[in-house]
């Protein structure tokens, strides 16, 4: 029986009511008004260009707002506004489909007309072609149907069964017909509703070919006078040419500055730019890495002859589009001074132009309200709040003890309920594991109506430790080395007339954490996404292990060794290492106290990281390496969520500001 919160009702001794309690849910909220900008970094923008919140249909798609000059808009040339050159990226145009009578359509959602569908295709397609890969939000079903696809061949074929939810159809070749199939239609399908989710909210993507996307000023109309510029931009790399340029700047009459794109880095995100303190001679400086992989991207800068006036994301048109590829790109800030980059991050913030910045998991032990109680409610699972469906299933939990929600030092009580002349036993414990803490209700009532205390005595070798208590209240008590048990009475004169009700909850420590306890605790997850680069943060403690060899890792994504994107905190007695792509940094890093702790490709908080080449898997373990290892994590560990890209610490603190997660 497990048994951290005791009620014990007496009359004459004769009934004992036992039941254990966890940590109740608990949250804040808040509210900030618009973030601070210097007047002056505000006064020398002269481009802000948001893509978030544009769509295909929007009848000034081919226009991109500027917020701080409307004379200066940035304006988009040859895209076609659906698939991959528009705004979101979708895998399918159903407007190319053919569709059952039942059904209305547009380019990216199919509504039913009526509660009574033919069966059969919803929509296919039987022309054949490249299909991208589609996620698509599904609603109003009032039973399973699937996707079928036929890939390269008849023999080929491949179904995702569908319900009501998020579903990812992958990339195929269409040979024959293809498309959304109800095998069995009874029911009532009036609300069915099938609706893409784009592979780039917030952004717009270019096809590569030649679309293009260009400021309506010239770039000395942008300076204003100035000779000095900074331009940031973020940008997802999808595919690249040989000779892919970004962020062009290029000034009559004889100047230009760009990034550039280290070949074959594709399926990226970075926010990166540079800044110039004397453009006219083609002066050109990194900024500090804010998101990405800093080693991805390159400057450029060169003096030639020409009459090229303006700014570009991508590219160039010269007789043509040049050295373009295919991105998604969500915004871009331009200044005519040289921003620091707390002045670049005031304008990020000003702006919110990180809104775009999702986890790929994110698990809150707090928010979930996760009890050792309510815990199969849940599945025995960390539910992850990202929206992506990643729970995290929990293995060996005991929920009790040192293994479970809260770290309880004295789980599993045992009742012995005897008589004495003058007091009655309530609960002993001949293990002992640690300081004793409760909170203690009905004691006072007790006290004054009876005259009766309740009494914590430690067993010591030689001694015992009285603690009386008349009053409620919470209340910790210190076992010595020597102790050899503990007993809660109560007692006095009138102990057999006593009548009373008295509750003693065990107080944890590491309220509402996920407590692992070293033995054979671990979380999973599968189907995560596979990184190239990445941040994690977490908030734990360790409990025990430095005194191990090689006890264990918190977290990894490590699918063998020398592989994997991360595993975080291994432990070598003091020591402490922590991998990044296969390569391993050993450094001094004290975590037996509860701490905020993130890791990126480069970076384990202040510390620098060697970067391997090690290739990632899709499974992140929680408190051990992989599947079938013997060496496990003894911590509480109270939220986590990782992301797709290297992030800076202000981009972070907004995550887990947002998130309501506590702070750096």
């Amino acid at each position: 029986m497990k048994l951290n919160r005791l009620s014990l009702n007496v009359v004459g001794l004769n009934r004992i009511g036992l039941n254990q309690i966890g940590s109740p849910s608990r949250g804040s909220s808040s509210g900030t008004d618009r973030p601070y900008i210097d007047p002056e970094v505000l006064a020398s923008l002269k481009a802000v260009c948001i893509c978030y919140g544009k769509s295909n249909d929007d009848p000034d798609r081919a226009v991109v707002k500027n917020l701080v000059d409307p004379d200066n808009p940035f304006v988009i040339s040859n895209a076609a506004f659906k698939l991959n050159s528009g705004f979101g990226k979708y895998g399918m145009d159903f407007l190319e489909w053919k569709a059952n009578s039942g059904m209305n359509f547009t380019s990216t959602k199919l509504t039913s007309t009526k509660p009574n569908l033919p069966g059969g295709w919803l929509t296919f397609r039987n022309v054949s072609g490249l299909i991208s890969e589609t996620k698509v939000k599904v609603s109003g079903a009032p039973k399973e149907f699937v996707f079928i696809g036929n890939n390269n061949g008849a023999d080929d074929k491949f179904s995702v069964t569908i319900n009501n939810g998020v579903y990812t159809i992958p990339e195929f070749t269409l040979s024959s017909a293809s498309g959304f199939y109800i095998n069995n239609n009874s029911g009532d399908w009036s609300n069915l509703v099938i609706e893409q989710i784009p592979s780039f909210e917030g952004a717009f993507v270019t096809d590569g070919i030649d679309d293009l996307i260009k400021s309506t000023k010239s770039a000395t109309e942008m300076l204003d006078g100035s000779n000095e510029v900074t331009v940031v931009s973020m940008i997802h790399q999808i595919k690249t040419n040989d000779d892919t340029t970004r962020n062009n700047w290029f000034f009559t009459p004889v100047s230009y500055l760009e990034n550039r794109v280290v070949k074959d880095k594709i399926g990226k995100t970075g926010i990166y730019g540079y800044t110039s303190t004397n453009v006219t001679n083609a002066q050109i400086s990194d900024i500090t890495p804010i998101l990405g992989d800093k080693n991805d991207y390159t400057l450029y800068s060169k003096i030639e002859d020409g009459d090229r006036d303006y700014f570009t994301v991508e590219g160039f048109q010269n007789q043509g589009i040049w050295y373009v590829s295919s991105i998604a790109w969500y915004w871009t800030i331009i200044a005519n001074k040289v921003l620091t980059t707390d002045q670049i991050n005031q304008v990020i913030a000003y702006f919110n132009l990180d809104r775009t910045l999702k986890p790929d998991i994110l698990c809150n032990t707090i928010k979930q309200g996760i009890t050792n109680e309510n815990h199969a409610e849940f599945g025995d699972k960390l539910i992850d709040y990202s929206g992506n469906g990643r729970d995290i299933q929990l293995n060996n939990i005991a929920w009790d003890g040192d293994s479970g929600i809260g770290k309880y030092n004295y789980p599993n009580w045992k009742v012995n309920v005897t008589r004495g002349n003058k007091y009655g036993r309530i609960v002993y414990y001949d293990s002992i594991n640690g300081t004793y803490s409760a909170d203690f209700k009905g004691v006072t009532e007790l006290y004054k109506s009876y005259g009766l205390s309740v009494e914590i005595r430690v067993n010591r070798a030689n001694t015992v430790d009285f603690h009386s208590i008349k009053e409620d209240g919470i209340y910790t008590v210190a076992t010595p080395d020597d102790t050899t048990s503990i007993d809660i009475r109560f007692g006095g004169e009138n102990v057999y007339n006593a009548s009373c009700d008295i509750t003693i909850t065990q107080i944890p420590s590491h309220a509402g954490a996920l407590c692992l306890d070293g033995v054979n605790d671990f979380g999973k997850v599968t189907g995560m996404p596979i990184y190239k680069d990445y941040t994690i943060v977490v908030d734990y403690e360790r409990i025990s292990g430095i005194e191990q060899a090689w006890a264990e890792a918190l977290i990894s994504k490590s699918p063998n060794a020398n592989n994997g994107a991360f595993i975080l905190m291994e432990t070598n007695g003091m020591a402490k290492h922590s991998y990044s792509f296969g390569a391993y940094t050993t450094f001094n890093k004290d975590d037996s106290t509860r701490t905020l702790l993130y890791q990126s490709k480069y970076k384990c908080g202040d510390v620098g990281l060697n970067a391997g080449t090690g290739v990632d898997g899709d499974t992140l373990w929680l408190g051990t390496y992989r599947d079938n290892y013997n060496s496990f994590f003894n911590g509480a560990i109270y939220s986590l969520m990782s992301f797709p890209y290297s992030m800076s610490e202000f981009l972070i603190e907004r995550q887990l500001k947002k998130h309501k997660l506590g702070t750096l």
